[in-house]
């Protein structure tokens, strides 16, 4: 979905069936019936928990980030409402966002994004994390659903994860 969802362009309804009717589904690879990619947002650093997530984006189209995040709230509903059989939304509310005015804060809001939030998943939670931290680093940069991976050069190759990890 961040890749899919992040084009100026049209996403069709049934993307995720359109793709995986094109054998796809677990790609970055985009149908070529589709019009090429135009991205709205930069996605500088993201961490996807058992219930919530985080995002930090660069907007490089105006409203880019709330027509992304738009398409991203729909498409998670979506499928959790196909996959569990139920109805409505699946968030409590809309998105909470703040502008990242300086280079530090800019740091600050990176890290806990890809280092606190994988590190409470961590065996024994965040105490044990920062008592072991270099094996939680090792651990948390080996998450998958998070984007210190490639900051730190561990994905030797796209995932396929498991949707009933989801």
């Amino acid at each position: 979905m961040l890749h899919h969802f992040n084009s100026k362009t049209h996403i069709p309804e049934n993307w995720f069936r359109e793709l995986q009717d094109k054998k796809i589904a677990h790609t970055f690879e985009r149908p070529s019936s589709w019009p090429e990619k135009e991205p709205i947002v930069r996605i500088l650093a993201f961490s996807f928990m058992e219930n919530h997530f985080h995002i930090l984006f660069k907007e490089i189209k105006e409203k880019g980030i709330s027509t992304f995040m738009q398409r991203l709230g729909t498409g998670m509903a979506n499928h959790f409402n196909i996959k569990y059989k139920q109805k409505g939304s699946l968030f409590q509310g809309p998105y909470k966002a703040k502008t990242i005015k300086s280079d530090n804060y800019l740091r600050c809001v990176a890290a806990y994004i890809m280092v606190k939030n994988p590190f409470e998943l961590y065996a024994g939670g965040l105490d044990a994390a920062i008592r072991r931290f270099d094996d939680a680093y090792e651990w948390a940069s080996r998450y998958v659903y998070a984007s210190l991976m490639e900051y730190a050069d561990k994905r030797e190759e796209l995932p396929v994860p498991s949707l009933n990890n989801l």
